[in-house]
């Protein structure tokens, strides 16, 4: 527990002094949770941020799916194709092979795919070396299953602290939360009108920011509230003049 508060004062101390770099080697050694070779890859160097502002100039919106892939995740995919916009996805580890389908389809449409831990831990509430875990092992079976080498992390419930940030970071992984939060998954899986509406008026709160992140779920037991409320949504946002943008 000790070497955990030291570790946890020596990470703040890094953040306090605006330092953008990641620890040195020695550090990570010295915890114990160094990232394993194979997640070398092309991914820019991150800073070691919190990002929530969809990137571009203009007005841009960036459409964000956690905990996937799922049950509704072709349905997503379907009205996205029709609309022409992309999205990102914040794909859960346990839930890849199972549905290998609407993966492999995000992957051919060109959707941002991200790294959201593998089995939706608070991650705060780990060791360093357990949030190591979490993460390596996602990043893993992505590029296993479908070649991809994920350059973007969210934290589940955005719960997380300095290592969690300094992990992905060290990881080459772009740390993302969001801005608007619709809570699409209170449906339950429910489809009544109820929903649909909610979903698309706490989506609409994003039209008063400049450059909104929406978060939105497709989990494996399914989101057809989000899927009914997603052309609405998308609709919304290009007649006040957005962009859709992927996270990056």
């Amino acid at each position: 527990m000790m070497r955990r508060r030291i570790t946890a004062v020596a990470v703040a101390t890094y953040l306090l002094a605006g330092l953008a770099a990641v620890p040195a080697v020695a550090d990570e050694l010295r915890l114990g949770v160094s990232p394993p070779r194979l997640v070398l890859n092309s991914c820019p160097d991150p800073a070691l941020v919190v990002r929530s502002r969809a990137p571009g100039t203009g007005r841009t919106v960036a459409l964000t799916f956690d905990d996937g892939p799922g049950r509704s995740t072709t349905s997503i995919l379907n009205v996205l194709e029709q609309r022409g916009v992309r999205a990102t996805f914040f794909n859960l580890g346990v839930n890849l092979a199972n549905h290998l389908a609407p993966l492999q389809r995000e992957v051919r449409l060109g959707e941002t795919i991200g790294n959201h831990t593998w089995d939706h831990p608070q991650m705060d509430l780990l060791t360093a070396y357990a949030q190591a875990r979490e993460i390596d092992r996602t990043s893993a079976a992505l590029e296993r299953l479908v070649g991809v080498r994920p350059c973007l992390f969210r934290p589940p419930y955005g719960e997380y602290n300095a290592t969690t940030l300094r992990l992905a970071t060290a990881r080459d992984l772009g740390f993302w939360t969001w801005s608007v939060d619709p809570e699409d998954w209170k449906a339950q899986g429910s489809s009544s009108t109820y929903w649909v509406r909610r979903i698309v008026s706490r989506a609409r709160a994003g039209l008063t920011q400049l450059h909104p992140v929406i978060l939105l779920h497709n989990s494996t037991a399914g989101n057809p509230a989000t899927v009914a409320a997603l052309p609405q949504i998308i609709t919304a946002y290009q007649s006040a003049g957005y962009r859709f943008v992927r996270l990056r």
